[in-house]
C-alpha cells in the first residue's frame, strides 16, 4: 500500500485468498480461517 501511494497510485481494494484471525472489512477474501487457541483444540 505504501509503495503504491508513494508513486502516486491509488489502492482500490486489498485482496487475499484467505484471511485468518479477526475478519477485516477492508480486505476482500475468498474465505476466512478462524484461529483457535490451544484450549479450544
Amino acid at each position: 500500500r505504501e509503495l503504491i501511494e508513494s508513486v502516486g497510485g491509488e489502492v482500490a481494494a486489498v485482496m487475499a485468498v484467505f484471511t485468518e484471525g479477526t475478519p477485516r472489512d477492508d480486505v476482500i477474501a475468498l474465505g476466512h480461517l478462524p484461529l483457535f487457541s490451544p484450549e479450544e483444540a
